[in-house]
């Protein structure tokens, strides 16, 4: 109250009449708090009993209605300023304890210089009752002060938390007494409104840190959805926690937190962002990529085409996620559809060319190889459609792609070239491979055969073999035989 009359602002801050911030430090930016909170906070540093001891040669009346008298506040019709102080002093003084008494002492000696040396018979009689009375009085008022020491544990790293639990002890007041003088020595001039924004400041600090824990708890890139979620989750807890622990007025109010925690949920924003969009960038490249290497399939199949890009599809859909997932699936479709456009045109003149390349197969085989005269003339018959049939569409906008017998045809080598089972992108080379070595082995063992009589050294080796591969060489020993017994009897 004395520096209050002497014009020390930073004092409105712990106003105890329930009143706003009178001005200084203590009336900016509260706007936002909770009032209630602060007054309950301040309720817990309050004394529960308030005593006025007055002590005189000589007392009119009883102390309590003198005190009352002393508090009322006084008439000031000219306006006077320090009249104003003294009375909002006199109000907050009377609001600073509900439970409030007075007691009443009288001198207990007339050398008052010497009562140091004195002994209690030497003093007044009267006085010594008072005094034991007084004693007795004070230790019936005065109650621990219930929850101030679990508020002060809360202190973080500041040195507050020695112990106290719930009740104020011994180590907890000497915490309080070291940080506030530390609290008090960080301002260029102390002064009580360091005290109050240092406590307020560790506690804002210590919830930006729990909520930046939970931000970070969220795997980068995340949806949109799950950051919000949490952020939210995390803001309003940590809101909730600086408020509760926040004490009285100041410079660190609960809008400077929630500018913080929008400051760093719009920094984790832009960092989800990025990592989005660098790893939507690495999928969509390699589906991109994927796509494009189809194009040059040995063996074309719509089927497998399809079949690829759904799974390419598949795993762009699991890693890219975050803000720049819509960027990037249109991107991915676009691609998709043009490489599909351009596998297509390409599909159906490799399926005609390879048609061509296998009725000429077909041709030379049955002709040279086997001699099966049914099947030259299909394949002859399948070659002359093939180079003939496209040039009889003549009307713009048909093609012989577009006719049924070829959709038939294309169909069944789809269920031939890809299925379930069979993948002759793989399996292709391998039979094709088998099947020229067959017919190698078939010719070359039929020029054996017809060249055996004639050379007996390659006809023993030739049997040779047989007798190796489990079959006996003994057919054509015999038409040999038979053949030299006709050339002996001729």
């Amino acid at each position: 109250a004395g520096a209050a009359a002497g014009g020390t602002d930073e004092w409105t801050t712990l106003r105890f009449d329930g009143g706003g911030a009178g001005g200084g430090a203590g009336g900016e930016g509260d706007g936002d708090d909770d009032d209630e909170t602060t007054h309950s906070q301040l309720r817990t540093f309050l004394p529960h009993s308030l005593m006025w001891l007055i002590q005189r040669d000589f007392l009119e009346g009883g102390v309590r209605e003198m005190v009352a008298d002393a508090l009322k506040p006084v008439d000031n019709p000219s306006g006077d300023k320090h009249v104003d102080e003294l009375n909002r002093i006199r109000t907050s003084l009377t609001a600073l304890a509900k439970n409030s008494t007075a007691f009443g002492l009288k001198q207990p000696h007339l050398q008052r210089t010497k009562l140091c040396d004195l002994k209690d018979t030497e003093l007044d009689a009267t006085y010594v009752k008072q005094r034991t009375k007084l004693s007795k009085l004070v230790l019936e008022h005065a109650k621990a002060k219930d929850g101030l020491g679990d508020l002060l544990d809360r202190g973080g790293n500041g040195g507050v938390g020695a112990g106290g639990g719930k009740y104020m002890t011994g180590p907890t007041l000497a915490a309080l007494i070291e940080r506030s003088v530390k609290a008090l020595n960080e301002g260029d001039f102390p002064s009580a409104g360091n005290v109050v924004d240092s406590f307020n400041r560790d506690a804002l600090e210590r919830h930006l840190g729990t909520y930046a824990a939970a931000l970070e708890s969220v795997a980068l890139p995340a949806r949109e959805e799950a950051l919000r979620s949490e952020h939210e989750r995390a803001a309003s807890a940590a809101t909730a926690a600086f408020k509760k622990e926040r004490f009285g007025r100041g410079r660190v109010t609960t809008a400077s937190l929630k500018t913080r925690l929008q400051e760093m949920y719009d920094a984790r924003v832009e960092k989800n962002a990025f990592a989005s969009g660098r790893e939507c960038e690495q999928s969509a490249g390699a589906c991109e990529d994927g796509l494009v290497a189809l194009q040059t399939m040995r063996l074309p199949s719509l089927h497998k085409f399809e079949h690829e890009a759904s799974a390419c599809k598949a795993i762009w859909d699991k890693k890219c996620i975050g803000p720049s997932r819509e960027i990037y699936a249109a991107r991915l479709e676009r691609t998709a559809n043009r490489e599909r456009a351009a596998f297509m045109q390409s599909y159906n003149a490799r399926l005609l060319n390879g048609l061509l390349v296998g009725s000429i197969a077909g041709i030379v085989i049955f002709r040279f190889l086997f001699k099966v005269g049914i099947l030259e003339l299909a394949s002859w018959a399948l070659f002359g459609m093939l180079e003939i049939t496209p040039k009889l569409y003549i009307t713009p906008g048909e093609s012989m792609f577009d006719s049924r017998w070829w959709n038939l045809a294309a169909g069944a080598w789809e269920v031939a070239a890809y299925n379930p089972f069979v993948d002759m992108t793989i399996l292709g080379p391998l039979l094709g491979g088998g099947l020229v070595a067959l017919l190698v082995w078939v010719r070359v063992r039929a020029c054996v055969l017809a060249v055996a009589p004639y050379c007996p050294c390659l006809g023993s080796c030739f049997r040779c073999c047989l007798r190796r591969l489990g079959r006996k060489g003994q057919r054509g020993a015999d038409k040999r035989k038979v053949a030299r017994h006709r050339d002996l009897d001729v």
